[in-house]
């Protein structure tokens, strides 16, 4: 995780992301300030700092502050720890190991392995992928892709609130889970999971597994992508 300019007609305009540590090209997985780049200059750089309230603060070389976790939980405190996972995942954890916020909550154009997308049925809120605005643009752009926010019993792609394309609808009837041997080595294990609270798909891939995502691209394709 660092920050990272991903144009170079516009150097100055900086982004805070997660990407592959081990990919000769670099593939951004999730981006903090999306729609709020920081400004880099010759004498002046941005900042990212843990407040005592447990709040990542991203900030401009002038202080204004770009984007924030904004975590409000009664167990937030100081002495809290900032973790970046093997699994891409960033967390914030009080003293006695709570977490308080992760970026798998917060997803920008890519679904990771544990990676939960769906739709809490208290607020009928549904979780989204949204593509970039272009190669080197991670401001959202126009496609996205989600549940249903009736019923999530069926995901889209839509650019913009038009549907372009749709999963078959889950009907219930079939095997809440299932998995696909890739090869000898690699299994990948794809679940629907419902609950009182929430109805999600999430996946895994067996250990030793090449990087694997799905992503939402800026041409409005969701892609299956596995490295090796």
């Amino acid at each position: 995780m660092s920050f990272f300019s991903p144009s170079t007609a516009t150097p100055e305009k900086m982004y805070l992301g997660i990407w592959y540590n081990d990919i000769p090209q670099r593939t951004v997985v999730w981006v903090a300030d999306r729609g709020t780049p920081v400004t880099n200059t010759s004498s002046s750089a941005p900042t990212l700092s843990l407040t005592n309230s447990s709040n990542l603060v991203l900030s401009d070389a002038d202080g204004r502050v770009r984007w924030s976790t904004n975590i409000t939980d009664d167990a937030a405190g100081s002495g809290s720890t900032a973790v970046l996972l093997n699994t891409g995942n960033l967390v914030i954890r009080s003293p006695n190991g709570t977490i308080l916020w992760k970026s798998f909550d917060h997803p920008t154009d890519s679904f990771l392995p544990g990676m939960k997308l769906g739709m809490t049925f208290k607020t009928r809120v549904s979780d989204r992928l949204v593509s970039w605005r272009g190669p080197g643009d991670p401001s959202p752009g126009s496609f996205s892709f989600g549940g249903d926010p009736d019923t999530f019993l069926q995901v889209f792609v839509r650019k913009g609130t038009r549907p372009v394309s749709r999963d078959a609808p889950w009907t219930g009837y079939m095997m809440l889970s299932r998995y696909l041997q890739v090869n000898s080595s690699d299994i990948f294990y794809f679940s629907v999971v419902d609950n009182d609270e929430k109805r999600y798909i999430t996946f895994s891939v067996s250990e030793g597994s090449p990087h694997t995502r799905y992503v939402i691209t800026y041409a409005g394709k969701y892609q299956f992508q596995r490295w090796n």
